[in-house]
């Protein structure tokens, strides 16, 4: 059954109809869909719900295909957990990050249960301390980012391309835009034509983001008319030609408004046809965005407000930029007490 998040929100029958995925247990089918309710009754993000719910659906199938007397929630064990992480490093071959926010969500989940009365905290099968300790670093890596070089490589492609003017200009709109602004993808895709128009007037582009909080990002008319923006302004133009049923800026090849899996195709498309000898994702272009103003100076509260991070300490993994710098510096200026000595 082909189905969208929406859907799933929207209607508490397709719900119904969705999680008996499999066969699960009773207990674990009520569980999954009241958790999930839970969620959509807290005004989570749709990207949240959505994440959420694939992760919990990961655990509960590994359940079900290794451990058929499992029937009740409380039979779950530590053991079990253990064997889903390893089952998700060896054979899934997910990365540690991708582990790691599995285990928040299973962590959230079987707290919820405990909440609601579905399980004691005794029956909880996530221990606070592990025994065996992990030696995958939890250590942040650095973001990886794009060189301005490899900008200019994307933008030489894109315009090079045997796409027609419109869908060139969209596709150099959405990297230009994310790359002046940082915003997400989920964020760039819900950009609705009057947000550009209030741009243009008001130099102010207002975005609802991650948490359904709002954040009003500066956008210098200028830099839309006759600067970095420009590609956006001529797109908005056209986009304005099209008598379609909806406000999306951002429209497919079927004139419906974009989805960020068709962002993200886009951005495969030029790592796989651009010799940039890295990955491109929409979410590294944010990255591009946060290391080069730092990079070049400014204030991580900025960043931080720009980026819509509700932590400073999620800002700071682009500070090693600065470090990195600061080395440079040192071997090249530094005192030589060899000399000296």
């Amino acid at each position: 059954m082909k189905y969208t998040t929406d859907d799933l929100i929207s209607s508490l029958k397709l719900r119904r109809q969705l999680f008996p995925i499999g066969s699960y247990p009773m207990e674990f089918k009520e569980a999954f869909e009241v958790f999930i309710d839970a969620l959509i009754s807290a005004q989570k993000s749709i990207n949240t719900i959505q994440a959420y719910y694939f992760d919990l659906k990961t655990f509960f199938e590994f359940l079900m295909l290794n451990y058929e007397d499992i029937e009740y929630l409380s039979d779950i064990r530590p053991l079990a957990l253990t064997r889903f992480y390893t089952y998700l490093q060896t054979e899934r071959k997910n990365s540690y990050k991708s582990i790691v926010r599995k285990k928040m969500v299973l962590n959230v989940f079987f707290k919820y249960l405990i909440e609601q009365g579905v399980i004691l905290e005794r029956q909880n099968p996530i221990k606070k301390e592990e025994v065996i300790k992990s030696k995958v670093s939890n250590k942040k890596s650095p973001p990886v980012f794009l060189e301005t070089y490899e900008i200019k490589k994307i933008f030489d492609f894109i315009k090079n391309s045997r796409s027609n003017k419109f869908y060139k200009l969209r596709n150099l709109s959405i990297i230009s835009l994310m790359l002046y602004s940082g915003l997400r993808v989920s964020e760039i895709i819900s950009i609705d034509l009057k947000d550009i128009e209030y741009a243009l007037n008001h130099e102010i582009l207002s975005i609802v983001g991650k948490g359904s909080k709002e954040r009003k990002i500066p956008v210098l008319k200028d830099e839309i008319l006759k600067g970095s923006l420009n590609s956006l302004y001529q797109y908005y133009i056209e986009r304005l030609k099209l008598d379609i049923d909806t406000d999306a800026l951002f429209v497919s090849t079927k004139k419906t408004r974009l989805t960020a899996r068709a962002v993200q195709m886009l951005m495969k498309k030029y790592s796989t046809n651009i010799d940039l000898n890295k990955t491109v994702t929409p979410h590294k272009l944010r990255h591009t965005f946060a290391t080069h103003l730092i990079k070049n100076g400014a204030d991580i509260r900025k960043v931080q407000e720009l980026l819509g991070h509700s932590s400073i300490s999620t800002t700071q993994i682009y500070t090693h930029i600065q470090i990195d710098d600061l080395k440079d510096t040192l071997k090249e200026y530094k005192l030589d007490l060899n000399s000296l000595i």
